[in-house]
């Protein structure tokens, strides 16, 4: 690479966890024997190699308790000045009390910058979510609204298919401010479904509190060879500008299909060429601003 980016960073999206923290029952399914049962920080930043964030914000990971959980990244952040900048902890947002939830949190949780609820849900596939309407749910509406009056914000992990719901609950929400996780989970190597994302993406960025996270991508790659990472790439920045995206290592679930370090590796090579400026507010001062750090 002619030109390799050398500012500061930012990994957006990233878990850690033990089981003395939390129970993560996922782990132990059928398909996940790859991925690690400890996720520390010592194993994070050998999976990140040459790349030292100088921030991170951490992701709940759907623990059998999310405020244990929770409390472990601030506890990791009080050790480690550059890890869990932010954390994005769980809620369930149709919860009936759900403002009891948050506002616990944030009274223990002094790096809490987000909440997550996943509502990826593809019928006939395996999910997180707990069914597949929660966008349509007007309760799960109340709970965004409770995390606006906190002021924080919602990470949004959700399927192409999904964005047409997804638009009509931001139309009505406007001062939530949103990140899409995993660059909407496109599939790439199908014609059909990448013609589905890119208009997805074009729908959710219209809506002006929307960010996008480019994490979790090269497990989307499908029959494409890795360099087609840069195409996907720039028609996230063609929806979004390059204002609205940030770069996540999506350690240590990611790293069965790309560890940590290649994934930042990639992100270098994806933005080569684009302005200093602009390569810097995507690796670091979009997610700075964001998540509040």
């Amino acid at each position: 690479m002619s030109n390799p980016y050398d500012g500061p960073i930012v990994d957006s999206h990233h878990h850690l966890w033990s089981a003395e923290a939390a129970r993560h029952a996922w782990l132990d399914l059928a398909g996940n024997e790859e991925i690690p049962k400890i996720a520390d920080v010592d194993s994070y930043l050998a999976a990140m190699g040459r790349w030292r964030p100088a921030k991170t914000v951490w992701i709940e990971a759907v623990a059998a308790d999310p405020f244990a959980e929770a409390l472990a990244a601030q506890r990791i952040a009080g050790q480690h000045d550059f890890m869990c900048n932010a954390i994005v902890a769980h809620v369930p947002l149709d919860a009936p009390d759900v403002a009891a939830r948050i506002a616990a949190m944030a009274a223990s949780l002094p790096n809490l910058r987000g909440i997550r609820d996943i509502v990826a849900w593809r019928p006939g596939q395996s999910s997180f979510a707990r069914h597949g309407h929660l966008l349509e749910d007007e309760r799960f509406h109340l709970g965004l609204r409770e995390i606006a009056r906190a002021g924080l914000r919602f990470d949004l992990m959700l399927v192409p298919e999904q964005s047409a719901a997804a638009c009509a609950m931001l139309a009505k929400l406007p001062d939530v401010p949103v990140c899409v996780e995993h660059a909407a989970s496109p599939v790439l190597d199908d014609p059909g479904a990448r013609d589905v994302w890119r208009a997805s993406l074009a729908a959710l960025a219209r809506h002006r509190q929307v960010h996008i996270k480019v994490s979790a991508l090269h497990c989307r790659l499908g029959a494409l060879p890795r360099s087609a990472l840069r195409a996907a790439f720039l028609d996230i920045v063609a929806a979004f500008g390059c204002s609205r995206v940030m770069f996540g290592s999506d350690f240590p679930t990611h790293d069965r299909t790309c560890i940590a370090a290649e994934s930042f590796d990639d992100f270098d090579a994806m933005t080569e060429g684009f302005p200093a400026h602009e390569r810097q507010a995507m690796f670091y001062g979009n997610a700075c601003r964001f998540y509040d750090m």
